[in-house]
């Protein structure tokens, strides 16, 4: 199990992550209603031509209040998760939570991650463990692939596995990380394995990045 000080680590980075992009939100509003402002002191409202920039003003505040609430949503659900027990996890909303929580840590990489797969899936984990690996394991394989890379996380089930699958992609193909799957002279997340023992889960490498299944599902 993860240690008390890397949980905390953990929870700091991605409350540092969210309050920077609020901070981001919130002069990006500024900066709006500062334009609408002089829109009225210096334009002619009823009759004359602002040339648009009321309207995108207005269009720019909308869209960063819809992702204010987004991140707002998404820090609760992540801070309620932390004390947690082990217990049924609903996985595509963990990883929504997660990608929204890190996004700009990854991003600053130049790396976005994208996210496609089964809503229905559970795994009996601890949320913020659960939580907490997955980003460890996405944080090595990005220091691993070259600019301009994208990481796709899938998520699956079927009658004898449920897993997550992260591949790196370059102009839509899946690209080799490493030589082969599973070759344990590569694998690089023994750290972040090593650090979750009893989570429950099992981390292996694919030729493109790594799969993470649910031990006895």
């Amino acid at each position: 199990m993860n240690s008390p000080d890397s949980k905390i680590d953990y929870v700091e980075r991605m409350t540092a992550s969210v309050t920077h992009e609020f901070q981001n939100v919130l002069a990006i509003i500024k900066e709006n209603t500062g334009l609408i402002g002089d829109c009225f002191r210096f334009g002619n409202i009823a009759g004359g031509d602002t040339g648009g920039i009321l309207e995108r003003s207005i269009e720019s505040i909308e869209q960063q209040i819809k992702r204010g609430s987004t991140l707002s949503s998404c820090l609760n659900q992540f801070a309620h998760s932390y004390g947690h027990k082990k217990k049924g996890v609903n996985v595509y909303q963990s990883i929504e939570t997660l990608i929204v929580i890190s996004g700009r840590i990854f991003e600053r990489k130049g790396i976005t991650l994208s996210f496609s797969g089964d809503d229905t899936v559970f795994f009996d984990v601890v949320p913020m463990e659960f939580s907490h690996l997955t980003f460890r394991c996405l944080e090595i394989l990005s220091e691993l692939i070259p600019d301009g890379t994208d990481i796709s996380i899938t998520l699956g089930a079927s009658q004898h596995e449920s897993f997550l699958l992260a591949e790196c992609i370059k102009d839509n193909t899946a690209i080799p990380v490493f030589s082969k799957e599973g070759n344990p002279d590569e694998f690089v997340f023994k750290e972040a394995e090593s650090e979750f023992l009893d989570s429950g889960l099992s981390i292996s490498n694919t030729e493109s990045g790594f799969k993470i299944n649910h031990v006895g599902s």
